[in-house]
Parts: C-alpha cells; structure tokens; sequence
C-alpha cells in the first residue's frame, strides 16, 4: 500500500468508522431478504468447520436463550458482510434449512432433541428458535472510500475482533459445569492441600505431566477422577464406543450425587481411601522394582476394577498378589501401550483382560460391567422426554424474550469496580491468563483509535459480585498496561503476569511501539480511561 493509500487508510481507522448496536430475531435475521444481502463468507473468514457437536451446543444455547457473542457485520451501502460471527450465523442458517440434526454430543439440556432437525422440532420449540434474539454489532465508515480502503478496514476490524481470542478447553468448559459441585470441589481441595495423594494421582494417571502441582493440571485431575468414579457404572462395552459417551457420564454422575445426598463429603474420603489401594500397589513396584508400571492405562483400568470389587462388596488385596499382576501387566504390555489406545477394540482389551485377573485371583465375575443387556432400558427411564423439553424451554421464555441491555461503562469506573471486589475476574472455573503482550497491545490500539471492542459478559450474583464470564482477557490486558491490580476468588490482591508491559507490534499507531502507560500524553491516558466497555449483565 503507498504512503497516500495508508495514510488514508490510517484515518478512516482513526475518524471515519460509526458503529451501531440491534438486535433482531432469528426469523428476521434469516429473511429471505436479509439473506440476499448479507454475505457470511467474505474470502477473508475461515470456512465453515463446526462439527456436529459445536452446531448442536449452539443451537442449544438458542433455544435456551443463554448469552452468545454478538454477530459483527460490516456494511456499505445495501449489502452486509458477517466480520465476525461466520460459524453461528452460518449454524442458525444451515439448522432451519434442515441441513443437519442436533447430535446428542453436543446437547447438555435438551438431549430429547437428539436425531432431530429443525423441521422435526415441535411446533412450539420451533416458534422458540424462530422467535430467538441474536445482538449485532454493525459497523460503516462515514464518507466515500476507495474500495481496497475499505477492504482493508474491514480486514482491520476482523483481525482486532478476532485478537485474544482462544476456545476453552473441554476441562475448562467441565470446570465451569462443576464449579459448584461439592464431591468435584472435595477432589479439589484433596489434592490441593495432600501433596501425596496429588503425587501418586499425577504419577499413575498424569505420568508425563511433571507439574502436578499446577493449577491447570489438578483441574485436569479432578475431571479424570470425577469420570473413573461412575465408570462402573457404565458398560464397558458402551462406553468404548464413545458415542454419547460424555453426556451418559454426566448424566450417571448426577444420578449419584443425588443418591449421596448429604453424604457427599464422606464419599469423597471413602473414594481416596480405594484409590489408595491401587497406589500403594504402585509405591511397592516403584521401591521393589527395576522397572515400575508407568502405563496410565493399566492404573485407569485397575481403579476401575477396584471400584467394581468394592461395589460389589468383594474382599481383595492387591498387595498379596503385586508378583502375579507384575507378571500378568508384563505379558499383556502391548494391551496397555498408547498406539491405537482410544479405539474401540483396544479399550475392550484392556477391561477385559484386567476383568479376568480379577476373576483369575478372587473369583470376581465382572461379565455385567463389560457388557449389560438392561443398561439401555435403564439409561431410557433416566433421560429426557419431549415434554420434559417443553418445560425446560418454557421455564426459560423470560430469558429468552427479556435479554438486558447493555451497560455501557468507561474503563475507569470498571477498574474502581475491580479494586473494589465488585468484579471477580478470574472465577475458579476461569483459564489462566495466556494473552500474549502483542494481542494486548492490539486491545489498547482498539481502544486509543476508539474502535468497540466485543462486550463484557457477567454473572452478577445474589451477593452483588459479578463474575466475569467473556472477557477476562481483554480486561487483564487494560489492568495490566495501567499496572493495576485485581482480587482473585480468595480475595488475595494479584498482578497481570506483564505488569507495566510497552506497547508492541501496533500496526495502526506505530508511533506508540515501546511505550508503557506513563509514557503516553495526558490525552492518550484519558482516552484510555474514558473509553467506553459495554457489559452485559446476566
């Protein structure tokens, strides 16, 4: 681009761009006159790659009426093009099109709903999506503009929309699901607070994780032992196949803690007290061995026995037979080996050959965990039904019809609200801060050209504190470039890991590269501080 081009280019960035918030319901959003105009796959958008899991969990949210990032168009003149949001306006489109059905993986509420497509739906769950608000963010430039101008600011905008942004994890997503589940919260502070048994859960389940003390890593942990701890309860031969895998767990898991009761706590210790069993077996192999069992999947099955022997209330002893199962993990080594470890037949080997040890040393038949003929029947009396549908949906209609507006709030009152423990930035269920200091620059560009950057989504609780749900990153990002600092959910002041950071990478304001917050003039400063972050409170 020459010099003129990018000077140009500079202040439409700077003084031409004008941006405006709507709201518009699925029905009027896929029109078949807003689709003659809206183009949702400009060549600069990645193609469409959702899988059936990601679309089903988004339509979900729809019906449910849960918050989702507002879609960003770019218009000129009487055409729109999707800056971001390709993969849900192209999801909304392709399920009242009836080009997919939801895919019980991906529906957590509503698993009634499995094999259908839109045109499937009841009437009345069917007027529920069409009825559904979706938030739009549009922005224009002011003025006539050359057209590769205006192509670049729109890739401009697409790119600062798209900075800092990174997927959750699935441990992360199970985290926030189970934030407030007590046994999940007793695995939690157990390995927190008993360096020991962390140790023998990283060593016999995590043996190439060599942090086990990190925070990312006892998440990991919990989920792991939330998961071995209903896998007795679950078919072998069923859960090999992986299919509705994750959404029979959880619906298992929740069927025992409510059987549990107020007896949670003590499960927590009696479920420690069994897997200690198994680590015993491996301290003695580590002290009397030349070379310890470091297999994960020889441990996950050989928990899993030990829960099925105590389920059955069988009388066993590891450590009588630790030479016979040496041997017998020896000769079915290959069994136990990471190649090929999550297909069906090698997870079928693997319980099965564990199961007739058990049967070879204490006569235990465990022929109704690898295979049940009633599982099915028993799975069917638990799940969902169509009605049950129904009530979820309308239980949630206030939800969905009464979304708040936003609140718009200048940076400075948000950080008083922050120093103030109004704001829970970083929630127990939230990922660490992992945004780089050249994506936070972006962020503080954004906000000095005064460009809009995506709301914040908070959980205001019935105390008044507000969990930020969406948005932590780019609110570490401003914390950290002002050097202040925040509470985390113990209340403990903390800093942003790149306190003080200097500006890097801009593209827009290049002048400003290697400059930290104290550097810039009292005008710059105030643009920071005045700039206006919508929150949307939920």
């Amino acid at each position: 681009m020459t010099p003129i081009k990018e000077k140009e280019f500079i202040e439409v960035i700077k003084n031409g761009l004008k941006s405006t918030t709507r709201t518009l319901s699925v029905r009027t959003l896929l029109s078949d006159r807003n689709l003659r105009k809206i183009d949702y796959k400009p060549y600069y958008q990645r193609n469409y790659v959702w899988d059936s899991d990601k679309q089903s969990f988004f339509i979900e949210s729809v019906l449910l009426g849960t918050e989702i990032p507002p879609l960003i168009f770019y218009k000129s003149g009487t055409s729109t093009e999707v800056i971001d949001g390709r993969q849900r306006f192209e999801t909304l489109k392709k399920f009242k099109e009836n080009e997919f059905a939801l895919d019980e993986k991906g529906l957590a509420e509503l698993p009634a709903l499995k094999k259908l497509p839109f045109s499937e739906l009841d009437d009345d769950v069917k007027e529920v999506f069409l009825n559904a608000n979706i938030r739009i963010f549009e922005f224009s430039v002011i003025g006539n503009v050359s057209p590769d101008i205006e192509d670049k600011v729109k890739k401009e905008i697409f790119r600062r929309y798209n900075t800092g942004v990174t997927p959750l994890t699935m441990v992360e997503v199970d985290g926030a699901k189970y934030d407030d589940d007590v046994f999940s919260n007793g695995l939690e502070n157990l390995l927190k607070e008993d360096a020991d048994f962390r140790d023998h859960v990283g060593k016999c389940l995590f043996p190439t994780d060599k942090t086990a003390d990190d925070a990312d890593l006892i998440k990991k942990m919990v989920d792991r032992l939330r998961k071995l701890y209903v896998l007795p309860k679950f078919p072998i031969s069923k859960y090999a196949t992986g299919v509705s895998r994750s959404n029979i767990s959880e619906l298992l898991y929740e069927s025992a803690m409510q059987r549990l009761d107020n007896e949670i706590e003590e499960e927590v210790k009696s479920y420690k007290e069994k897997l200690g069993k198994v680590f015993e077996l491996y301290d003695f192999y580590q002290n009397n061995s030349s070379s310890p069992i470091k297999s994960k999947f020889f441990y996950e099955t050989l928990i899993w026995a030990v829960l099925v022997m105590e389920q059955e209330h069988i009388y066993y002893s590891l450590l009588n037979y630790c030479s016979r199962i040496k041997d017998f993990y020896e000769e079915n080594i290959k069994v136990y080996s990471e190649d090929n470890s999550y297909f069906y037949k090698n997870i079928m080997d693997r319980f099965i050959s564990i199961a007739d040890l058990f049967k070879e040393l204490f006569n235990a038949d465990f022929s109704i965990y690898i295979r049940n003929e009633s599982f099915k029947k028993q799975l069917k009396e638990t799940s969902q039904s169509n009605q049950d549908v129904k009530n979820v949906v309308h239980e949630l209609e206030s939800l969905r019809t009464n979304k708040p507006s936003p609140i718009s709030k200048p940076v400075e009152e948000i950080l008083t609200d922050v120093l103030s423990s109004k704001y829970l930035i970083r929630p127990s269920y939230q990922r660490q801060e992992k945004i780089s200091i050249s994506k936070a620059s972006s962020i503080i560009e954004s906000i000095l050209l005064g460009i809009p950057l995506p709301p914040l989504f908070v959980y205001q609780r019935a105390d008044g504190m507000k969990e930020v749900v969406d948005g932590q990153q780019r609110l570490l990002s401003i914390i950290a470039f002002l050097g202040k600092q925040y509470k985390d959910e113990n209340g403990k002041l903390c800093s942003s890991k790149n306190p003080y950071y200097k500006l890097k990478n801009l593209i827009v304001l290049k002048n400003l590269n290697g400059k930290n917050y104290s550097s810039l003039m009292e005008s710059e400063q105030d643009k920071i501080l005045d700039f206006v972050l919508d929150e949307i409170v939920i």
